[in-house]
């Protein structure tokens, strides 16, 4: 039987670590430890999100944390891209209000 309580402080320590990787300047260091990290509390979270047997309340406490860590691993992916995607096109003009 999983700890909940305890899953869900492993993945406070997750989000923590995270930050502090994210606040760095320059290299993410012990990237590949943190993407292991993330990986095994969002297994488990989404588990026990999953699991129809499980209290509600404790349900959302479990969604809440996971939407931080996803949130988390998209700025994590974004910090960590070193190659530059497509031709810097993607702004729009934008004329008299309508769209060109």
């Amino acid at each position: 039987m999983v700890d909940l309580e305890e899953e869900l402080r492993q993945a406070d320590i997750v989000c923590t670590r995270g930050r502090q990787l994210l606040s760095t300047s320059g290299p993410l260091p012990q990237a590949d430890r943190w993407l292991q990290n993330f990986v095994d509390s969002l297994t488990v979270l989404e588990r026990e999100v999953n699991n129809p047997r499980g209290p509600n309340v404790m349900k959302q406490r479990l969604l809440s944390r996971k939407i931080v860590l996803t949130t988390l691993r998209c700025r994590f992916e974004d910090a960590t891209r070193t190659e530059i995607v497509g031709a810097g096109l993607d702004h729009v003009q934008r004329v008299q209000g309508t769209v060109k």
